[in-house]
């Protein structure tokens, strides 16, 4: 049986900035290649499907018709969302958050909804504090909007208690993030995108979760 590991989300899912290996989604490629190549087990392939400036929004209209594509009578699906950081921006001229907690749990939900027609083996990737110093207000938008710590810790809590009632199993970034003193150091130079040190450590993490959960 084959295994297709579909990783949905934005530009950190792409690994924007990460210079060695382009995000924890190519060393999971690398990771499962290396063990087909040796012991012919696991025959896994991993799909990146991001799409920088992503949102939950933009993620839906093209969800569905990504998952069919990819998706054969002898293959079994995992889903893998990394998804909903930049439904946190704070536009800084009407004084509100990008997407409405509201909209944003349907949003959510409804990708749940849709990921579930084709596979229970679903997986939740959480968000990554940023440099507010450094993005509040963001420089490359011309100060029209920032991010904010607060903004994506709530977003992030409402991802994973969501989690929790569908039974699907979350990846926790920004608690293991903030655990070292400077997480800065963690950060890549936009001081928004997290650095390769960071994507390995994460990949340790989701390789563990994959191999525990879907294996």
């Amino acid at each position: 049986m084959e295994y297709k590991i579909l990783v949905f989300g934005d530009s950190i899912t792409r690994g924007a900035w990460d210079t060695r290996y382009w995000w924890r989604v190519n060393r999971l490629k690398l990771y499962f290649d290396k063990i087909w190549l040796s012991h012919k087990i696991k025959f896994v392939t991993v799909y990146n499907l991001w799409v920088a400036g992503d949102d939950t929004i933009q993620l839906l209209d093209r969800f569905g018709n990504e998952i069919i594509w990819k998706s054969t009578k002898d293959s079994k699906i995992i889903v893998i969302f990394a998804i909903g950081m930049n439904d946190t921006m704070f536009d800084i001229k009407n004084q509100k958050v990008f997407t409405d907690q509201k909209i944003f749990l349907d949003n959510i939900n409804l990708l749940f909804q849709k990921a579930k027609k084709h596979t229970n083996n679903i997986l939740c990737i959480g968000f990554n504090p940023v440099d507010e110093s450094r993005l509040d207000p963001v420089p490359w938008f011309d100060a029209q909007i920032s991010y904010k710590n607060v903004f994506i810790k709530e977003y992030n809590n409402l991802i994973l208690d969501q989690c929790k009632k569908c039974d699907i199993s979350f990846v926790e970034i920004f608690d293991e993030f903030v655990k070292y003193w400077n997480y800065n150091e963690l950060l890549d130079d936009d001081w928004l995108h997290p650095n390769s040190k960071w994507h390995n450590l994460v990949f340790g993490i989701i390789k563990r979760k994959i191999n525990k959960l879907f294996f």
